[in-house]
């Protein structure tokens, strides 16, 4: 009965699906199947004819350049061609004590433009000015040069730039703690014209500079600071702890120059817009050369920093004149309430990375300029600077100075006096 059933199913599935077949147009169905292949076909020669029209339209803009979203650069596609264009503003306030002969008000401390990049990967160049010079109308030089950077580690450059000497020098403007450097930084030879050999690690822990320098008044403008020798000068620096947020910096710089025609002049003022508390001449016809080094040492731990150096000079007399020396140096420390640090490369300190963030410091400095050479004129300083910074972002600072300054004349005359200043800077 059972078996009778299932066969009676079986036959009416066949009749059924007999009957649906047949009711079914194979034909029709191809020619469909057929029609829908041409169309893909020309779907797809229409999509690979659009894609060669879109390959030939865009073929070129593999080598176009390529413009950075953080700086105002535009760089080659192969990255072996650069320009920069950026620069700085500082606007200073400052006032103080009568004593100390306080310009009270305001005044553009710096303007400078650059343009930067490199040629053909290796090489780089740099120029930049400084529309703001200490004589009204007058452009400044400051770096100005070409460097070859092909071997590896090394750097070959000859211009206009910082001789190698002193931690606080080697410290961008931009980058400094307090809104001027030291009277010892005064003393230094800063930027001149000549040609230098550098070589730094791979890890930037390391690094040793040496130089040969010539006369600055090749070169028309520069900033009033009158430091015409000619000779070499060298730096090195260990940085045994190279951490983020954490540096132990060791260095020593030097210079052993020839005295040129041009005097040598020995600033110091509380401020920049003050008058000089110490305006001492180096008589080019009294000494035929002089040797100066400076050691320096940092350490950054965490939002804690410090840093300190010191610089003897020496000059050879000539023509009967005793040989004559004087010295300086300074302390500082800072702290950020905000948690940030003190960035360090290359045995230099860099930009503070950090919106809102806030520094405190203090710095204690001294020069001994007493030596009988300068008679009445010459004078011991010392002087107290408190400072505050507030970073608005990276590139936008705010910066108050306090400078308690006590200059003991060799005549027995004093000046203690306080200078207050104030900065908005803004550098790209």
């Amino acid at each position: 009965m059972f078996k009778k059933a299932l066969l009676g199913g079986v036959a009416l599935a066949a009749i059924s699906a007999t009957s649906a077949f047949a009711g079914y147009d194979v034909n029709s169905r191809v020619d469909a199947l057929e029609n829908e292949l041409r169309e893909l076909k020309a779907q797809m020669q229409m999509r690979d004819q659009k894609m060669d029209e879109l390959e030939t339209a865009t073929a070129g803009l593999a080598d176009l350049p390529k413009f950075s979203g953080k700086k105002l650069q535009i760089t080659s596609a192969d990255g072996k061609y650069s320009i920069r264009f950026g620069g700085r503003i500082m606007l200073d306030a400052s006032g103080g004590d009568a004593e100390l002969d306080m310009q009270h008000g305001l005044e553009f401390r710096r303007i400078r433009m650059f343009v930067a990049g490199k040629i053909a990967g290796d090489w780089k160049y740099k120029i930049q000015l400084d529309f703001d010079g200490d004589d009204a109308g007058t452009t400044d030089f400051k770096d100005v040069y070409i460097a070859y950077t092909g071997i590896k580690g090394v750097e070959l450059k000859a211009g206009h730039f910082h001789a190698p000497q002193g931690l606080e020098e080697m410290t961008s403007s931009k980058y400094i703690t307090f809104m001027e450097r030291t009277a010892m930084s005064g003393m230094m030879p800063s930027r001149n014209l000549g040609g230098q050999a550098r070589f730094d690690d791979k890890k930037n822990s390391f690094g040793v500079a040496l130089g040969y320098f010539s006369a600055d008044d090749l070169v028309e403008g520069n900033g009033g600071k009158d430091q015409s020798t000619e000779g070499f000068t060298g730096r090195a620096y260990w940085a045994p702890i190279n951490e983020k947020g954490k540096t132990l910096h060791l260095g020593v710089g030097g210079s052993a120059r020839h005295l040129q025609e041009n005097d040598i002049s020995v600033k110091w003022a509380a401020l920049h817009n003050a008058g000089s508390l110490i305006d001492l001449t180096v008589d080019a016809t009294d000494f035929e050369s002089y040797t100066s080094i400076t050691p320096e040492i940092a350490f950054v731990w965490g939002p804690f920093s410090a840093q300190a150096e010191y610089s003897v000079f020496n000059y050879s007399g000539e023509n009967g004149v005793a040989d004559m020396d004087y010295s300086a140096g300074y302390v500082l420390a800072s702290y950020f309430v905000t948690g940030e640090s003190r960035p360090y490369k290359k045995g230099a300190f860099k930009r503070v990375k950090g919106n809102g963030a806030i520094e405190l410091a203090a710095r204690y400095e001294f020069a001994d300029v007493s030596d009988s050479y300068f008679g009445n004129d010459g004078a011991d300083m010392t002087a107290w600077t408190l400072g505050a910074n507030y970073y608005f972002n990276p590139a936008v600072r705010l910066m108050a100075n306090v400078v308690l300054a006590d200059v003991e004349y060799n005549d027995g005359s004093s000046v203690d006096g306080t200078a207050f200043g104030s900065r908005i800077q803004i550098d790209f």
